[in-house]
């Protein structure tokens, strides 16, 4: 099986999924498939086993929704064993009942404004995180979304924020390191056009005159992000982010983020998880 989902990963989701996509099944075969199935012939591989597998998956408290995704790249790497490659004459993958959930949901919290002037109290003005939250709680963007704005997406007269585009990270195949891409918004809905109102606008300006302002004091040592264009097994372009000091810039167009700290290093989601580490730990929220 292990062999197998590799040969079914080169050959049907490299030519034919979008890069988020591969890197989903990706990770569920390294993570879950092969060390729990790997070891079984193809042809030995039965429903009973699939079975055991599902339940394991839930005796370790992984989500229903998760288990179901992970099934899913187990039920379609079967039925390309079927079809069109002959491996076998039917999938195993029959009657698979995934068990019901018995943790509670999880419990969704509605900041007060309270809490939000307690966050923002820790990452004051001048904080690279502040920026970003400002955007996210008044404008209600997704992190990716956020990190991705650039200052052409942010019209000051007419005081909206345009969201086409997130930042995602690209994992090289198999393993080894990441970079960040400017990609497309999770949805096609995902593209829209919002408002704010004036306490986001004076913060918005306020960083467009610093940031100018860093950079014209750092001068060649200020670190901008440049675009260096790739193109994927499926012939789609792909837009790389690359951090390099003003001085050394490579002939490539460049991308003015919003979301940059003082030396002009661009802010990410997994920066972003310091955030969440330190809220939990002094505010309990």
């Amino acid at each position: 099986v292990a062999d197998y989902m590799d040969q079914w990963f080169n050959l049907y989701c490299i030519p034919n999924q979008k890069y988020s996509t591969q890197r989903k099944h990706y990770f569920f075969i390294k993570k879950h498939i092969k060390p729990n199935l790997g070891k079984y012939q193809l042809r030995a591989l039965s429903s009973v086993t699939i079975q055991e597998f599902a339940i394991s998956l839930h005796s370790k408290g992984l989500a229903r929704g998760s288990i179901e995704q992970i099934l899913g790249t187990l039920r379609s790497a079967l039925s390309y064993a079927v079809k069109p490659l002959h491996y076998l004459a039917t999938s195993p993958f029959q009657g698979i009942q995934i068990p019901k959930n018995s943790r509670p949901p999880r419990k969704r919290i509605v900041l007060s404004l309270e809490d939000w002037q307690r966050i923002i109290d820790l990452f004051p003005a001048g904080n690279r995180y502040h920026i970003p939250m400002m955007i996210g709680f008044y404008c209600g963007l997704r992190i990716g979304e956020v990190c991705g704005l650039t200052w052409d997406n942010i019209d000051f007269e007419k005081q909206t924020i345009t969201v086409d585009h997130q930042i995602s990270i690209h994992e090289d195949f198999p393993g080894g390191g990441c970079s960040w891409y400017i990609s497309e918004p999770k949805t096609p809905q995902s593209i829209r056009t919002i408002p704010f109102g004036k306490t986001l606008l004076r913060v918005l300006k306020t960083e467009f005159r610093t940031q100018l302002k860093n950079e014209m004091e750092a001068g060649g040592n200020y670190l901008i992000q440049i675009i260096d264009m790739r193109t994927d097994e499926q012939g789609n372009q792909l837009k790389k982010i690359i951090s390099c000091p003003k001085k050394t810039a490579l002939d490539f167009p460049r991308i003015r983020l919003v979301c940059i700290n003082q030396k002009g290093n661009h802010t990410t989601p997994y920066n972003f998880a310091y955030c969440t580490s330190i809220i939990r730990k002094e505010l309990g929220i």
